[in-house]
């Protein structure tokens, strides 16, 4: 997997690989949750609250 430093960068890796996020109160729904392996399942854990904000403010736009 490439380098992933920002919520940004790990947001726009997932919608490439045709990931859906969406934001459920303060728990991220990530489908098809089958195909999350450790290292991005730890990516989403260390960026949650970035991805959070993010997703967030898309709806709000």
């Amino acid at each position: 997997m490439c380098a992933i430093n920002t919520a940004t960068e790990l947001l726009e890796m997932m919608r490439l690989g045709c990931y859906t996020i969406e934001v459920k109160g303060d728990v991220l729904e990530v489908s098809p949750a089958f195909s999350i392996d450790d290292e991005m399942a730890s990516l989403i854990r260390l960026h949650k609250a970035d991805l959070i904000r993010i997703l967030e403010s898309e709806i709000a736009a």
